[in-house]
């Protein structure tokens, strides 16, 4: 059963003695977090405002009525997980019933919405709150290592636990203060000693963080992954992430910053992504492992030791990256490279496609192309290095390494080995252009191309490929004897895959060494073999007839023209020379021109010495010019003429024909022939003011003109007025007599006229000096009686009068109702007025009010009228606006009445669209999201509704305006991904949105192997290439090459392919050839793979037989000699 007593909580929330935590560079990486989906929801009040709760059900209250203060709040401020604080809330009972129990809940929000996302920080019952009483209530505040670090809202909710069933749910909330959440360990400030951080992984593994020493560490949430950055450190200080058994035991940090020397760090569980960055000396480290990331410290002297694997990682000591702990930046963040050490190596695990470097500068930034240099020399060293795994694709550098390393429980010696090396600068390349045919030694323009070059490197050359652009991959290491090379036309053509025609050319080539290091230069040159064509014309200005008739009117003109690039062009017999641009484009300016025809003649010479000549007529045309006329002024009535002359240049004189144009007045004519203007202005034409223009044209072709602006003042004559005959009038007492005054002015524009009485005036009696209407309602004292005036009008100059009689009759007096006016009101909103009337007669007469139909409009359904007061009272509905009613109040004295026509505009009150629930999506990369957002509008009739995308939109994702159906197709480089962004609806006036969240998931690309093409090898040759293949995964997968017996045959005995390189090498056997061998070159991403099936034919090569040994012999005479060759 419902009472009627309701109970309201309003909770204020203030006073949090908070500071903020100043943000750095290093914390703008922290994401905002994901925007919550939440359908409309009206705002929540400012901090101090009251809020007020549902009613509480008649078990427990029946007329109580709460409010509330939080008097205090104790934080930590920042607040770290499983730091205590506490709030003290003041609850009063302003009703007439007791509160026997009820519960105040404290909650962080991201918003200022309660809803289930939002975390319970500390609940307390209130006790018995007597009527008219209050109470003090502490809740204790516990901060959950569950909360991002981040600011949150604090939520205060009556009745938490849903004890009370209240009439409404949507005002038991009350908005307070600010909780800034920070992960924060080690000497945090406004902690005693050092604090040790938990916190919990996406898998449920809980990871501790620690300092042993001085240190401030801060967790910082990156995405999926976490970050850490510890400051104020020193050569004692020991950082300990470690994890329980929950989860998988294991923990992920992307970047890890020590701003300052340190003693270890001991992280064996925690796998490395990103930057492990330590600005200063480290001790001694350990990680679980290393996968795509670096370890950067000045100098080690301890051990380095990961106990998983090392993938696609790198090791550089030596280096100080910087406070953004990452490589490059300025300022602040530059990175700085130095002498450096490391005792000993251990990688328990793998070690793939990684490398470490030891005291090595890069110079530019940029490792391994070739400029880079050891510091410090020997005293650069690895002392020791164990893999217990497999050492793939991996290099280390150091001004010195050990004699030997523990790879795989083997022992191998590191010297001569092409992974290990004390050279990290590229191999000497020096190469240019053999052949300079253009107009300088170094301008690189040539009609025979061919390059020459030196190529060297003290450990030797591993790779030499050429090829026009920037990824070079035509295999040029035969075209290298004795460090030299040259590349002819026809070599430059194959390198191009075709026939080089006439262009610019960047020809790249990149030389690797054994170890790796590698050099690449970039040959530019410019390939002419075509002679320049020029052509030109009269520049737009200067073409003053019909656009290309090469006609002009000029003396001086100016030519523009095409021609090649670069090229010089001279205009002969002119003495004029120009240089065309970059374009071809060339212009010559002040060229003079004689009347009649110019034979003009332009020869372009290029830069590589060809020659071209172009002729061209340019006519130079004069136009015939019109003496200047001076003003004229003319009356009304009057003849203006005056003679337009006309100065012609041309030689004969043209023939020529005078016009007018512009805005001409009516009657103005000019002859054609002689030029003679004449005009008589009529009254409509004056006064004014005429600007017209006099026009002459020849008859040259095409005809040219010109003309001459004319002003003419038409003067005004003044005329007297007319006032048309009014006669007598004859009215009863109390009525209204009127009638309108007209009166007549000749004159044009017609003068203003002003209108009057005069002679014995009765009283009230008037007429409006404007529009001429005369008013006069007769008084009761007023008749019978007869009245003589005068009726006048002015035109300020002269009058026109007629005296007029008036008579006026005794008669009841109609009621007068005094003016109401428009009306307006908005819809749904109550319009009230009262109608005031009055009667004159004596005694007056009781009124009547009423609403009647008009002439205009029908009373609206709905409006009322008091029929004694007067009163008004409408309130329209929805349906009713916006419109604009007319009708009449009506007042009668039982036999008279008066009305008034009103007008009532009720407006429109616009309603804002409602955007139905769209909620969040999921789609792979390359795949098409498609939806449709729908939306309802209350207003009548509904308003056009426009969708569209706001927030941080993904590129390409779309929404139609009209239809609201939305498309996206992430590409590849927006997976894997998660995208929040608003989708909204407008009226044209007020909108609605809704946030939602699209997650893009990652979609294998197969990798493609680029053509390889048939082979051809004689026998005992070696046969190698190396097979291309791209794959465009982001990030991009590691590939594996092998061969494969195909459908058409078999992969011959000794061929082989590098699994990582793709490099493929085969010396066919005598036994081998003649013969063709067809197999597949196979491509894998370990997931996806490509093939291409090639042919080898090996070729026969004849071999010459072998004598064996005879050696001399002696014989006498007579005796027979005889041996067996073989």
């Amino acid at each position: 059963m419902k009472h009627s007593f309701w109970t309201e909580l309003r909770v204020f929330l203030f006073g949090w003695r908070r500071r903020w935590v100043r943000p750095r560079v290093w914390q703008r990486r922290v994401r905002r977090r994901l925007a919550r989906q939440r359908s409309s929801r009206s705002a929540a009040g400012a901090v101090g405002s009251p809020f007020t709760l549902e009613p509480l059900e008649s078990r427990l209250l029946l007329a109580a009525d709460l409010t509330g203060v939080v008097q205090s709040a104790a934080l930590i401020d920042p607040a770290v997980p499983t730091n205590p604080a506490s709030a003290v809330v003041q609850v009063q009972n302003v009703g007439n019933q007791l509160v026997t129990q009820s519960q105040v809940g404290v909650y962080a929000s991201l918003d200022t919405v309660l809803d289930s996302s939002d975390v319970l920080l500390g609940t307390a019952n209130t006790g018995q709150v007597n009527a008219g009483a209050s109470k003090n209530v502490t809740v204790n505040l516990t901060i959950p290592n569950t909360l991002d670090p981040t600011t949150y809202r604090l939520l205060a909710k009556m009745d938490n636990a849903n004890a009370i069933a209240e009439n409404s749910e949507t005002n038991n909330v009350a908005v307070g203060g600010t909780l800034n959440v920070v992960w924060q360990f080690g000497a945090v400030p406004g902690l005693a000693g050092s604090t040790t951080l938990q916190l919990t992984d996406g898998d449920g593994t809980v990871v501790t963080f620690k300092i042993n020493g001085p240190g401030t560490g801060m967790v910082i949430q990156d995405g999926t992954k976490w970050d850490v950055r510890v400051t104020g450190t020193d050569g004692t200080s020991i950082l300990t992430i470690s994890t329980n058994a929950a989860g998988n035991g294991r923990a992920t940090i992307d970047d890890l910053f020590v701003g300052g020397p340190l003693k270890v760090v001991n992280a064996d569980k925690v796998d490395l992504t990103g930057t492990c960055a330590v600005l200063g000396p480290l001790g001694a480290a350990t990680f679980g492992s290393v996968n795509g990331g670096t370890i950067a410290a000045t100098t080690m002297s301890g051990t380095l030791h990961i106990k998983g694997d090392m993938q696609n990682a790198s090791i550089l000591i030596g280096a100080n990256l910087g406070q953004d702990g990452k490589l490059g930046g300025t300022g602040t963040d530059s990175d700085s490279f130095g002498a450096g050490s490391l005792p000993k190596l251990v990688i328990n695990g793998n070690m793939t496609s990684s490398t470490v470097r030891i005291g090595v500068d890069p110079v530019d930034g940029l490792f391994g192309n070739g400029n880079d240099v050891i510091v410090g020399g020997t005293s650069s060293s690895l002392g020791a290095l164990t893999i217990g795994g497999t050492m793939t694709d991996s290099h280390f550098f150091a001004g010195a390494l050990p004699a030997t390393a523990s790879i795989g429980g083997s022992t191998i010696s590191l010297a001569g080995n092409p992974s290990f090396g004390t050279d990290v600068q590229g191999p000497a390349l020096v190469a240019a252009l053999t052949q300079d045919t253009g107009s300088s030694a170094t301008d690189r323009l040539t009609f025979n191309p061919s390059i020459s070059g030196t190529l060297s490197d003290p450990g030797g050359i591993a790779s030499f490929v050429a090829g026009f652009g920037s990824t070079p991959s035509f295999n040029i290491l035969g075209d290298l004897v004795s460090g030299n090379f040259t590349l002819s036309q026809t070599r430059l053509a194959q390198i191009n895959g075709g026939t080089l025609t006439d262009g610019n050319y960047t020809l790249t080539l990149k030389a690797i060494d054994i170890y790796g290091n590698s050099s690449q230069i970039a040959v530019l040159f410019t390939l002419d073999t075509a002679v320049a064509q020029p052509v030109f014309d009269l520049t737009p200005v200067f073409d003053t007839q019909i656009v290309g008739d090469q006609q002009t009117t000029a003396s001086s003109v100016s030519l523009a023209g095409q021609t090649e690039a670069n090229a010089l062009v001279e205009l002969l017999g002119l003495g004029l020379t120009t240089t065309a641009d970059a374009t071809g484009l060339f212009t010559f300016t002040n060229v003079s021109l004689a009347l009649g025809a110019n034979s003009l003649t332009a020869r372009a010479t290029d830069t590589a010495g060809n020659q071209w000549i172009y002729s061209r007529t340019i006519t130079r045309v004069a136009a015939p010019v019109i003496d200047p006329i001076t003003a004229q002024a003319v009356d009304e009535g009057q003849l203006l003429t005056f003679t337009a002359t006309v100065n012609d240049a041309d030689t004969p004189a043209s023939g020529l024909t005078f016009s007018l144009n512009g805005t001409v007045p009516a009657g103005a004519s000019i002859d054609s022939q002689t030029g003679v203007f004449t005009w008589t202005p009529t009254e409509t034409q004056g006064p004014e003011t005429y600007v017209f223009n006099v026009l002459v044209t020849d008859n040259s072709t095409p005809a040219l003109s010109d003309s001459r602006p004319v002003q003419v003042t038409v003067n005004e004559i003044n005329q007297a007025p007319v006032l048309t005959a009014i006669g007598n009038h004859t009215v009863n007492e109390g009525q209204l007599l009127t009638f309108t005054a007209t009166a007549s002015d000749i004159d044009l524009p017609a003068q203003a006229r002003t209108f009057s009485l005069a002679g014995t005036i009765p009283a009230g009696a008037a007429i409006d000096p404007t529009s001429g209407v005369f008013t006069w309602t007769p008084t009761e004292a007023q008749g019978p009686g007869t009245f003589s005036f005068d009726v006048v009008v002015s035109d300020g100059v002269v009058t026109a009068s007629e005296t007029i009689q008036v008579t006026v009759g005794e008669a009841n007096a109609a009621p007068v109702l005094t003016a109401i006016g428009n009306q307006s009101i908005d819809e749904g909103q109550l319009l009230t007025f009262t109608a005031p009337a009055t009667d004159t007669d004596l005694p007056a007469n009781s009124l009547t009010f009423s609403l009647a139909n008009g002439a205009s409009g029908l009373v609206p359904a709905g409006a009322t009228i008091n029929g004694s007061t007067g009163v008004f009272s409408w309130i329209p509905t929805e349906a009713q606006g916006p419109n604009s009613y007319t009708f009449d109040v009506v007042v009668s004295d039982g036999t008279a009445t008066d009305v008034e026509t009103i007008q009532v505009t009720v407006g429109e009150v616009n309603a804002a669209p409602v955007l139905n629930a769209i909620g969040n999506h999921t789609v792979n990369e390359g795949q098409l999201l498609t939806f449709t957002a729908t939306a309802s509008d209350s207003d009548l009739p509904a308003q056009a509704l426009t969708f569209s995308l706001a927030g941080t939109v993904p590129a390409g994702a779309a929404i139609d305006a009209t239809t609201g159906v939305f498309t996206w197709t992430p590409t590849e480089a927006q997976g894997p991904g998660t995208f929040s962004f608003d989708v909204v609806v407008s009226d044209g006036v007020v909108t609605a949105s809704e946030t939602i969240q699209v997650t893009v998931g990652e979609a294998n690309a197969a990798p493609v192997l680029t053509a390889i093409g048939n082979q051809s090898i004689d026998e005992g040759q070696l046969l190698t290439f190396t097979a291309p293949a791209t794959d465009t995964d982001l990030p991009a997968n590691s590939l594996t090459f092998s061969l494969a017996n195909g459908a058409s045959g078999l992969v011959p005995a000794g061929a082989t392919i590098n699994g990582s390189t793709g490099v493929f090498s085969w010396i066919p056997t005598e036994a081998q050839g003649p013969n063709s061998y067809t197999f597949d070159v196979v491509v894998s991403d370990g997931t996806a793979t490509d093939v291409e099936t090639i042919q080898v034919t090996v070729g026969e090569v004849n071999a010459a037989p072998v004598l064996n040994a005879i050696g001399n012999h002696t014989v006498n005479e007579g005796q027979l000699l005889t041996f067996t060759a073989t």
